[in-house]
């Protein structure tokens, strides 16, 4: 049975390079998902007048920017699979790559 060296590898620069890629995503995604979420509960403890508002038929803005969040998430989800598959996925094979070859 083979051990690994996980500090190793956690040092290795493939490594390093996986995880800075990895943030350029995530960083930017969870402020905008922050800010937005953030907003929605500003708004409906501060500004129920406005959220009692019905902008199209009988839907409140509340119900509008509650099921926006939910559209939002699943965007956000999108968007990182397809930039893990562009992105991530070759860096993370040059790490199996380097590790395997150790």
């Amino acid at each position: 049975m083979s051990t690994h060296d996980w500090e190793g590898l956690e040092r290795s620069p493939e490594f390093q390079e996986l995880v800075t890629q990895r943030r350029r995503f995530v960083v930017p995604a969870l402020a905008v998902f922050g800010a937005w979420f953030g907003g929605f509960l500003v708004l409906t403890a501060y500004a129920r007048d406005f959220m009692r508002r019905t902008p199209i038929g009988s839907f409140s803005w509340a119900y509008i920017l509650a099921l926006s969040l939910i559209v939002m998430t699943w965007l956000i989800a999108w968007l990182y699979l397809r930039w893990c598959d562009r992105h991530l996925a070759p860096l993370a094979d040059r790490v199996n790559h380097e590790e395997e070859r150790r």
